[in-house]
C-alpha cells in the first residue's frame, strides 16, 4: 500500500524511472523539511530497471521479487539486497537502514 510510505515515488509518478528518486527527494523536503541525499535515499523495486535506477543515481537499490523477475534475476543486477517478498520484515528494514 503506497500510503504506508510518506515519502515515496512510484512508476505512476513518472514514466522515466531515473526521475523517481528526485521526486521522492522533493517530497521529503516539502513534507518533512528533510534534504536527503546519498545513503538517505533507497530505491526499492521489483525490476532490473529499478535496480539500475538506484545504482545510476549512486543510491542503494533493493530488489524484491514480487513481480515477474525472480530473486536470482534481480541479484544478477547487483542490488544491495534482494528479497523474495517482504515477509521477513526485520531483514527488509535492516537492509533499508544499513
Amino acid at each position: 500500500n503506497p500510503d504506508r510510505f510518506r515519502i515515496n515515488a512510484f512508476g505512476s509518478d513518472h514514466e522515466h524511472r531515473p526521475e523517481l528518486p528526485g521526486i521522492a527527494k522533493a517530497r521529503a523536503l516539502e513534507l518533512l523539511g528533510l534534504d536527503l541525499s546519498g545513503d538517505g535515499i533507497v530505491v526499492i523495486g521489483d525490476t532490473p530497471a529499478d535496480i539500475h535506477c538506484g545504482r545510476a543515481l549512486g543510491v542503494r537499490a533493493i530488489g524484491v521479487a514480487t513481480g515477474r523477475y525472480t530473486v536470482d534475476e534481480l541479484k544478477a543486477h547487483n542490488a544491495a539486497a534482494v528479497f523474495a517478498d517482504f515477509s521477513d520484515t526485520d531483514a527488509v528494514v535492516n537492509a533499508i537502514l544499513n
